[in-house]
């Protein structure tokens, strides 16, 4: 075809059901899996390398070896070093990720947004894996403070991915399958745990706890050049997509999908809908990560599961999540197509599917004593939040394609945050291992945050596209505006009138 020759396609959705966008999907999946496995492996690892399951069964050394600062489990076949470090100790080193991981959230949107995600997101894959394999020696050598830094360095690669990922997705997503592309994106951060956490516990129990850091960083490397190969910024950046199917994607989405340019940062920080999606997914995200970090702990200490079936029964919850996630994304785009509720109606709507039902399991949790029953509770609290999938989390792509990688950065950021704070505030108030009453504090302020988050969301979000998506090309027409009225002023000035 000759050079600035268009082409003429139609615009409607492609007769291929499996397109060039399905593939981007997929990819973004497989990162959104792969990170969330790098990020609890420690979270069950811990339990294996402080010799909780030992210490529960009395089978543990207590003989401190002070050069290390660890002990060897007596009878152990696996030869891997247990870590005598209390639960403050604990608490520094679960929530040490998040300290690294808040550090780059909002420079990593801005980043993504004028630079495209694809590279980024390879490269925080990459190095997030390379540095969890490097995590034993760190252990070895420098004891709970390495592993710390060695965690800080992986909140600092990873604070890229999902701000990568939510540029990339309002970028791939046309607006009619928005929320289940989305579902099957975010869905997969829950998906990690399924696979990670039995499958940590099975390699702690049969090979040592390092073994768990050396094959999942093995795992993401790989992964990681999947992504490179495959992958692409935009349509517009993509080698092989069809005409149709590029045309499909950026009329849907109302854009060009030139590279936005300078952020708005006035008209964000002035708009009540970007503020309600920010301040709920913020607090939602800092359940979820609490969640994430202590519950091993908890099913240990206060329900006295072994590290076998800890392993397995934390990948419940999250096993119960993803495979709600389809439900929930694809029956909210169903019923908007269909016009029986409005898209703004349907995001709140989700959104409360997960934060009150949730919250109430929460809050039931932590007055239960029944085991079976607490699992169940404890099943069901994170098992809804996938319904936050088409609600909040697809809202930044509703309000504003261009910069919802940026507005999602600052929730990211506010998240971590809650992240850092968590495991180390519950280390505060569970003083007492197994101590029933005290988790039941944790879990009642937990159920309040969940509350409050949603009723701000239903108050103040919407699902409108914000002015300031296009806030140059706005600008434009603004300027062309005035000065098409120059010469009328002109006239009538010289007329006299």
């Amino acid at each position: 075809m000759e050079a600035g020759a268009k082409q003429h396609v139609q615009i409607a959705a492609p007769a291929r059901r499996f397109g060039t966008r399905h593939l981007q999907t997929l990819l973004l999946a497989g990162s959104s899996f792969t990170i969330y496995m790098l990020r609890v492996n420690l979270s069950v690892a811990i339990v294996g390398m402080t010799g909780m399951d030992q210490i529960d069964n009395g089978t543990a050394n207590t003989t401190t070896n002070a050069t290390a600062n660890a002990t060897e489990v007596e009878g152990g076949t696996t030869g891997a070093h247990v870590y005598d470090w209390d639960e403050e100790t604990q608490g520094l080193v679960l929530s040490s990720f998040f300290w690294g991981y808040m550090i780059t959230q909002v420079p990593a949107g801005v980043l993504t947004q004028r630079l495209g995600g694809h590279r980024f997101l390879t490269w925080a894959v990459m190095s997030t894996s390379a540095l969890s394999a490097l995590l034993p020696p760190c252990a070895y050598i420098g004891g709970w403070r390495f592993v710390c830094a060695n965690r800080m360095l992986q909140g600092v690669t990873q604070g890229f991915v999902y701000p990568s990922i939510f540029t990339m997705m309002g970028l791939w997503s046309p607006a009619p399958e928005r929320s289940t592309l989305a579902g099957l994106i975010l869905g997969s951060q829950t998906l990690g745990p399924v696979v990670a956490t039995p499958l940590a516990g099975l390699l702690v129990a049969l090979c040592g706890w390092p073994s768990v850091f050396y094959s999942y960083g093995a795992f993401g490397m790989l992964y990681a050049l999947a992504v490179l190969w495959l992958g692409a910024d935009s349509p517009a950046a993509h080698r092989t997509i069809s005409a149709e199917e590029r045309a499909y994607i950026e009329a849907t989405l109302g854009s060009d999908q030139a590279r936005p340019g300078r952020t708005p940062w006035r008209h964000i920080s002035t708009s009540a809908p970007a503020w309600a999606a920010v301040l709920t997914m913020a607090l939602q995200g800092g359940v979820f990560l609490t969640f994430l970090t202590k519950m091993p702990t908890y099913l240990s200490t206060v329900l006295k599961f072994e590290i076998k079936e800890n392993g397995l029964l934390t990948a419940l919850p999250y096993f119960v999540s993803w495979c709600l996630s389809f439900p929930f994304s694809s029956s909210c785009d169903w019923i908007v197509k269909r016009g029986y509720i409005s898209l703004t109606n349907a995001r709140k709507f989700y959104n409360s599917i997960s934060h009150v039902i949730g919250g109430l399991a929460m809050l039931g949790l932590g007055f239960c004593t029944n085991t079976t029953l607490s699992v169940i509770l404890l099943t069901i609290s994170i098992g809804v939040m996938s319904a936050s999938y088409p609600g909040v989390q697809s809202n930044f792509m509703d309000l504003t394609p261009n910069y919802c990688g940026t507005i999602f950065s600052i929730s990211n950021f506010l998240s971590a945050c809650c992240g850092v704070v968590g495991p180390i505030m519950i280390s505060w108030i569970v003083t007492e291992r197994g101590s029933v009453t005290q988790w039941r504090t944790v879990y009642c302020l937990l159920a309040a945050l969940m509350f409050l988050s949603n009723l701000q969301f239903v108050v103040w979000g919407s699902a409108e596209v914000q002015p300031w998506n296009n806030i140059e090309e706005t600008q434009e027409k603004h300027k062309k505006k005035n000065d098409d009225s120059f010469p009328e002023i002109g006239k009538k000035l010289a007329s006299g009138s």
